[in-house]
């Protein structure tokens, strides 16, 4: 029985590891994070190394693929043997492998070699010429050219078929578990909208001109800070099992999230701050605060505190 070699993000991981460390960074140590713009520039392999020396996630909660790991185990029962084959860091391939406890060695990026695409297919070839490889992106075609046997984790049938074009194909695994609608409509949360309709309703009778788009920052703010908290909480969720979410899932990415909320809720702060200069501004900013609080507190009254507040801020909003 061939070897196989396993990708880690997005193959065995539902995520990918290097956002799984910038994001848990971003909370604990953030003022590391500009050395690693000045490392970013001199090379993804560096860049990784250093990432690692500030920050090696506890991997033992991540969101794997259970039925490509049942699949893993079941082949390692039967003799065959595994290598975690990655283009993150070795001391986070190291940690995912004592943690799995079903393969052989690891090859990882080192701080001078980036192993992704055809560097990773020329360290698996140094090791061996008949091999089979599981992978989910583009960048592994590199490696399944090279390969006799291929894995693939990937939902559209077109990846999968192209990859059979190139070499067998002995089993396939859906890379997603929700359906792209429910994905959506979890991340944009509908109820937003309607635990804030007071904020319309309210604004409406003071200054309907400004209603709609005080409604929609509100709206828009709030969401932001909510997806913010969660990923805050993110470690928190996967290790009770409470409160799960799109990140704590591997539905959507954490570093995604972080960036596209943070950036969202700065864009909103500043476009209050100039088209309301005065008390309206910091009502609309002051009214995330006990919404936060509630959630983090996982507080039951939670979706009635966010409407007795969508009430209050309309109606101040109507009287300013």
């Amino acid at each position: 029985m061939r070897p196989l070699y396993v990708d880690l993000d997005g193959t065995l991981l539902k995520t990918d590891a290097l956002h799984e460390s910038l994001v848990e960074l971003f909370w604990t140590k953030p003022w590391a994070l500009p050395s690693l713009l000045w490392a970013l520039t001199q090379g993804k392999a560096l860049f990784k190394k250093k990432l690692a020396s500030q920050m090696v996630p506890d991997v033992t909660h991540w969101p794997y693929h259970e039925p490509l790991l049942a699949y893993l185990i079941r082949e390692t029962r039967e003799g065959r043997k595994l290598h975690l084959a990655s283009a993150s860091s070795q001391e986070i391939c190291e940690k995912v492998a004592d943690h799995l406890g079903i393969f052989t060695s690891v090859l990882a990026t080192s701080d001078q070699i980036n192993l992704s695409g055809v560097a990773k297919a020329k360290a698996i070839l140094s090791q061996d010429k008949d091999f089979a490889y599981a992978g989910n992106a583009a960048v592994d075609f590199y490696v399944w050219r090279q390969a006799s046997e291929a894995i693939v984790v990937h939902d559209q049938k077109e990846f999968i078929d192209r990859v059979h074009r190139l070499v067998p194909v002995s089993a396939s695994f859906g890379a997603k578990t929700l359906p792209l609608m429910e994905r959506w409509l979890r991340m944009i949360n509908p109820r937003i909208f309607l635990l804030s309709a007071p904020v319309l309703l309210f604004a409406c009778l003071g200054n309907g001109s400004d209603a709609t788009i005080f409604y929609l920052s509100y709206c828009g703010m709030s969401g932001a800070a909510i997806h913010l908290e969660q990923l805050y909480r993110l470690k928190e969720a996967r290790m009770t099992g409470n409160n799960e979410t799109l990140y704590s899932l591997g539905e959507a990415s954490p570093l995604g999230g972080l960036l596209a909320s943070a950036g969202l809720l700065t864009l909103l702060v500043l476009f209050a701050v100039l088209w309301w200069p005065g008390t309206k501004s910091l009502l609309l900013a002051g009214a995330l605060y006990p919404l936060l609080r509630a959630q983090m507190a996982n507080s039951r009254h939670f979706y009635g505190g966010w409407l007795a507040t969508s009430f209050l801020a309309g109606a101040l909003f109507a009287a300013l």
